[in-house]
């Protein structure tokens, strides 16, 4: 999430002489139009069908064949793309033409200095080690939380935790800058008087998964319900607030708008949802809303996420339900220590149900949230039971090397390193944090 799919879509169908569209805009008119070659088809992970068990893929790969079995591009999130099982659905509509499955890497170093430059940050190497010395080095190497990081740094202070700065970078959005449109009526209100409305909106948005809303009141088409038709009362407050920059214009003859970013509107969905809970709705049915049998559906895993995080009272039950999601979509250096073990030993029990429950998803950085000197017990324990699971370790270890340095683990990564039987992964991990343990300690670094 946040990684630039988007982004890198967008900028290679326009060097090829095509238009990117998402793959609800193909299922939706593919039909009647013919889209060219090669099809770029963006965002399969925010449009999985979970209607009567039908399979989106199936439905997408018939209208490819309709549309005469073009080249295609197709992106999803790592953690959403189902591997083997997707793909095995496409191995007869490629026939014996070439593909590829490629990841979308984190930004190089050299990228990272590249867009702080162009954000106005005048010395980029003075931001980075800042960002280093808070521990929120994973934030550099997305490029969504690298942007929200240089805007909120410039405009305020810096923050202290992912869910710190998601916070910071809603009330950014939900801020009118135009002074005069801040005197127009209906534009008065402070992000504060908008967030909950907001929070709303990107909840309707991704649990019925509808493209957009309308700003008009009767809208020509069924597929962009007006604003009108939220639950809340204050509609002028609605209105207001899908014309903030939280939102996007995406069909003008509908005045249709939809989110800007979708780890944005996660975050601000679940903060809608965590206060409906605290305010006394059925933490049961809110569940049902969004998964099958407690566990979320793969399209709302970012939204389930922040649920432990944002109210931490039932943190345990959501935790229970997804821990890898709340760990890879979530922010477990939010959460109390108690949670934070409470979500590794649940990690611990999915490992030994699902051995490979990371499946193809290595991006690693968003695990060193999990880091802290409250779980050096739990990380050694895992790492010296010869029972545990190689993605278990190498779990712990990301967490290690990208979280924040524990310099009481030292023995222990030395040992991996030594261990002829611990895997080129593990060992190479240990290397890594055993460097940033010695980062601060000359003595260190000379061993």
């Amino acid at each position: 999430p946040g990684a630039g799919k988007t982004h890198t879509f967008q900028a290679a169908a326009e060097k090829e002489n095509v238009q990117c569209r998402s793959v609800r805009t193909f299922l939706t008119f593919a039909e009647s139009r013919s889209f060219g070659e090669p099809v770029y088809l963006d965002g399969l992970d925010e449009f999985r069908s979970r209607e009567q068990g039908n399979n989106l893929i199936i439905g997408l790969i018939n209208l490819l064949e309709k549309q005469g079995r073009p080249s295609i591009r197709l992106s999803c999130r790592g953690a959403d793309w189902l591997g083997e099982s997707d793909l095995s659905l496409f191995k007869d509509f490629f026939d014996k033409e070439p593909y590829v499955v490629l990841n979308l890497e984190p930004l190089a170093d050299e990228e990272i200095t590249s867009i702080l430059q162009t954000k106005n940050i005048s010395a980029p190497r003075r931001f980075i080690a800042e960002v280093q010395s808070r521990n929120l080095q994973d934030l550099l190497k997305n490029p969504q939380t690298l942007i929200m990081l240089a805007k909120i740094v410039l405009k305020d202070r810096w923050p202290d935790t992912r869910k710190d700065l998601y916070e910071k970078f809603c009330q950014l959005l939900l801020t009118e800058h135009n002074k005069e449109h801040q005197k127009t009526k209906g534009k008065r209100y402070s992000p504060e008087d908008l967030f909950e409305s907001a929070g709303e909106v990107a909840a309707c948005l991704l649990i019925s998964n509808i493209p957009g809303i309308s700003l008009l009141e009767y809208p020509d088409s069924s597929e962009f319900p007006s604003y009108t038709t939220l639950g809340s009362p204050q509609k002028d407050i609605i209105q207001s607030c899908l014309m903030r920059r939280f939102f996007t214009f995406i069909d003008p003859a509908n005045e249709a708008v939809s989110y800007i970013h979708r780890t944005i509107v996660e975050f601000l969905g679940a903060c809608w949802l965590a206060q409906k809970i605290k305010a006394g709705h059925s933490i049961l049915r809110i569940q049902s809303l969004i998964g099958i049998e407690g566990h979320p559906a793969p399209e709302l895993r970012g939204l389930h996420a922040w649920l432990p995080v944002l109210h931490p009272k039932d943190a345990e039950f959501f935790i229970r339900h997804d821990p890898y999601g709340v760990l890879k979509y979530g922010d477990a250096a939010s959460l109390s220590p108690s949670h934070r073990n409470f979500l590794l030993s649940e990690l611990v029990s999915l490992s030994q149900i699902d051995p490979l429950f990371r499946q193809d998803d290595w991006s690693d950085r968003s695990l060193g949230s999990l880091s802290g000197s409250d779980m050096v017990d739990s990380f050694r324990e895992i790492l010296s039971d010869p029972a545990s699971t190689f993605q278990l370790r190498s779990l712990v270890l990301d967490a290690i090397c990208y979280g924040t340095p524990l310099p009481q683990m030292w023995n222990d990564l030395k040992r991996i390193v030594g261990d002829s039987a611990a895997s080129y992964h593990e060992r190479a991990t240990a290397v890594d944090a055993l460097l940033r343990v010695a980062s601060g300690d000359q003595e260190l670094v000379e061993i």
